[in-house]
């Protein structure tokens, strides 16, 4: 009797433990060991991308509105299918300088129409005094002529080190930070295939001082970065 239920608890046990790596099995990860194909490696203007010890590190030093200076990886180049439907995203990430423009990273359909619009990323805007979005915030959206969810997240030292991430299933949208979950979505959730973004750019720099546009440049690092099923 004892032989029978060990032999059905190692059985049970392998059937979960098996279910558990199926259910999180790793389809891309980066270390930032060096520059990879894997990333279209976008940059405008004064916008660069470094790797150093194994951090990619994503700058925009300084800029005017009217031109748009970006820093951006995407998962693969625009030619390419978009891979990415009902995947989870993990990343290790911190700021410096948060005085102005926008960066975020998370899943986007790469569609510049808003009504078209598919995502679920994290967000931080700072312009203008009167932007109501200026924070830090986790969005998603399916079209927004279907409308969009956000959440504004306190609490978060963002030029510390933080394991960000993005659970998203056909039913909703999880983020979390540091393992605790932020913020779920069951409505507006994207259904559209995405890629990976992570962008630091100028927009909103219209209200932000001369002096601040040029003096404290924007940066993400990057320690590593992770796609799973």
């Amino acid at each position: 009797m004892k032989l029978k239920i060990l032999t059905i608890g190692l059985i049970s046990a392998l059937f979960f433990s098996s279910f558990i790596v199926t259910a999180n099995n790793t389809i891309f990860r980066d270390d930032f060991d060096s520059k990879s194909s894997h990333w279209a490696w976008y940059s405008v203007r004064s916008g660069y991308h470094l790797i150093n010890d194994g951090i990619v590190e994503i700058t925009v030093p300084h800029a005017f509105r009217i031109c748009r200076h970006e820093s951006a990886l995407v998962t693969n180049c625009t030619q390419q299918k978009q891979p990415y439907r009902y995947n989870n995203m993990y990343a290790r990430i911190r700021f410096e300088g948060t005085l102005k423009g926008s960066r975020g990273w998370g899943f986007w359909n790469t569609v510049h129409n808003p009504f078209n619009y598919s995502f679920a990323w994290l967000m931080y805007q700072k312009g203008s005094p009167l932007n109501p979005l200026n924070g830090f915030w986790v969005m998603s959206t399916d079209g927004l002529l279907k409308g969009f969810q956000l959440k504004r997240i306190k609490g978060y030292d963002l030029s510390e080190w933080h394991d960000y991430g993005i659970n998203w299933t056909e039913e909703s949208v999880s983020f979390y930070i540091d393992g605790d979950c932020v913020a779920n979505f069951t409505s507006n959730v994207p259904r559209d295939y995405c890629r990976i973004h992570i962008w630091n750019d100028n927009a909103f720099y219209a209200f932000i001082p001369i002096y601040q546009r040029f003096l404290f440049p924007e940066k993400i690092f990057v320690d590593w970065f992770e796609i799973t099923e």
